[in-house]
């Protein structure tokens, strides 16, 4: 399998080119959608606002729910851009995607060769979940990027054996730590699982002596505590010990006191989250079950992916991108499958386990290209436009069409460009299309707007009744508090301060059943935001 272009490094530029395209193009082109995005933007926000970088903040709240790492990367990304918005939030998440992508084809690169580590990171770079990640301010694809400098780090000092072995020690320990600042002891829990197991089934006892883990655990601590000791007295007990350690960790692998799901959960959203290369896992395991197949290096892989896949599943609380610190090592791994197969064979139609999934994909984009307009006929009709819809229908089609012939033709380089361009064209019509038109849909700053026109030079009251969103504060523009009874709305609107009101619909009868609402309310506007119809109320000071 021949790739034009012999150097590695013109296969890394390539892979980091493909990168920047997909997880910088449109990235502010939408709001910041709820439930995270949002709230990290807020978070980073109020940092800036009031000059504590030390002790996060939510609604002028301490707010422990994770370590600062994440918002101190969109506070220096606004402090550049000059305010937080879409862009300077989504930002960290993408140069973090980009990072780790260059990491996976070093990896593969020392694992294997040129080409295979080019296609390791194209398949990273454009499987749903990691592009999706990638391209959201959320804090998944920065714990991503740390574990796996840490795991990376980790295998080049257990493969070197010349004398400047420790520097890659110390960023083993140095990027758990960032870990740990990112997403608090998950961090930790991710590489030294992978680095303990692979050690234990490879029975290297040097190389756990080697590794010295309690000094490590006790530095990395340590530079922790520099950040976490401020943090607790600044909150005065408040942050960081109960939440973070306690119900951040203990409590979803344990209680799973949100996000809580059933055993099998990632069984089947893994591969839903792989795709389009989850088609190509069959011939991957097959391959590895194959003592001829078996290496130390495929060995380290399958470590790093079982034993964390193994760690989550056995948590209470699950969340599809809690698995994304393994999709480098499955991104190798795959590749690896997919090159040696069509190496050996020199034909992509030598086993069905390939020839299948090429085929599989060529078809659903000519499928998915001709039923395109038939979404001129549906109900959202009047939120499309003929023109792009065509474009991109036609984009589906042409992309198929090519990975059918070069696939037929037998031309693997262009058979894999040709899906690697179907990443391409989802991911514009995704930033420049259905984005923007969901959008309108989920995005609360319309919303919001009258509250932020009024908040601009004159204060002004928020209230929630049982419901509160962050969103509502960062594009309202002032600090919410939660009304518990009826009666709470009803005595804040009664004073001479100014009072908007956001609650869910369902809660409209309870309230026009109060006839003193009507005499201290009246209705600013009612909208469906997501799935949640909400109204907005304000009284007359």
């Amino acid at each position: 399998m021949r790739v034009p272009g012999t150097t590695a490094t013109r296969y890394l530029l390539a892979a980091l080119a493909l990168s920047c395209f997909l997880f910088l193009i449109n990235l502010g082109g939408t709001d910041l959608w709820a439930p995270d995005e949002p709230r990290y933007a807020q978070v980073s926000k109020e940092m800036i606002d009031s000059g504590e970088y030390i002790l996060p903040h939510l609604n002028n709240q301490v707010y422990s729910e994770k370590p600062p790492l994440f918002f101190w990367a969109i506070v220096l990304t606004s402090k550049v851009t000059g305010t937080v918005d879409s862009f300077s939030a989504r930002f960290p998440a993408a140069v973090a995607g980009i990072a780790t992508v260059a990491l996976c084809f070093l990896l593969a690169r020392r694992m294997f060769d040129p080409v295979t580590a080019l296609l390791a990171a194209v398949i990273l770079a454009t499987n749903a979940e990691f592009l999706w990640r990638s391209r959201s301010a959320q804090i998944d694809t920065t714990l991503t990027l740390c574990t796996t400098a840490a795991i990376v780090a980790f295998y080049f000092w257990l493969n070197d054996r010349d004398g400047r072995r420790w520097p890659k020690l110390v960023a083993f320990y140095l990027f758990t730590v960032l870990a740990v600042l990112t997403k608090g002891p998950v961090g930790v829990i991710i590489p030294f699982l992978v680095a303990l197991s692979f050690l234990f089934i490879t029975r290297d006892r040097e190389g756990r002596r080697a590794m010295h883990p309690i000094i490590g655990l006790v530095a990395g601590l340590a530079l922790v505590l520099i950040w976490l000791v401020p943090a607790y007295l600044r909150g005065q007990g408040e942050y960081a010990s109960t939440s973070i350690l306690l119900k951040q960790t203990i409590g979803r692998f344990f209680g799973g006191y949100t996000h809580g799901r059933p055993i099998y959960y990632f069984f089947y959203k893994l591969p839903g989250a792989l795709m389009p290369w989850a088609l190509f896992l069959p011939l991957a395991i097959a391959r590895g079950t194959k003592k001829a197949n078996r290496s130390r290096d495929t060995l380290f892989l399958e470590v790093w992916t079982i034993s964390v896949f193994i760690f989550f599943t056995l948590c209470k609380g699950k969340r599809t991108q809690y698995l994304d610190p393994i999709l480098p090592a499955m991104a190798i791994y795959m590749a690896n499958a997919i090159v040696a197969t069509i190496r050996e064979s020199g034909s992509l139609r030598s086993t069905r386990l390939l020839s299948y999934p090429i085929y599989i994909v060529g078809g659903a984009m000519i499928v998915f290209g001709v039923g395109g307009p038939l979404v001129l006929l549906s109900p959202v009709r009047e939120y499309v436009e003929p023109a792009p819809v065509f474009l991109y229908s036609l984009a589906f089609v042409v992309t198929g069409a090519a990975i059918l012939f070069s696939a037929r033709k037998n031309l693997p380089v262009r058979t894999f460009a040709s899906i690697t361009a179907v990443a391409v064209v989802a991911t514009a019509l995704m930033a420049f299309y259905t984005n923007p038109r969901i959008n309108q849909a989920k995005s609360v700053r319309g919303f919001c707007k009258p509250v932020a026109d009024y908040v601009t030079d004159r204060p002004a009251k928020l209230l929630f009744y049982d419901l509160f969103r962050a969103q509502f504060i960062l594009y309202s523009g002032t600090f919410g508090e939660i009304a518990e009874t009826p009666q709470d709305v009803l005595d804040a609107g009664a004073g001479d301060e100014k009072v908007f009101f956001i609650m869910n619909e369902e809660h409209l009868d309870t309230f026009k059943a109060i006839p003193e609402f009507d005499r201290t309310f009246k209705l600013v506007h009612a909208r469906q935001v997501g799935h949640r119809p909400l109204v907005l109320f304000t009284n007359s000071p």
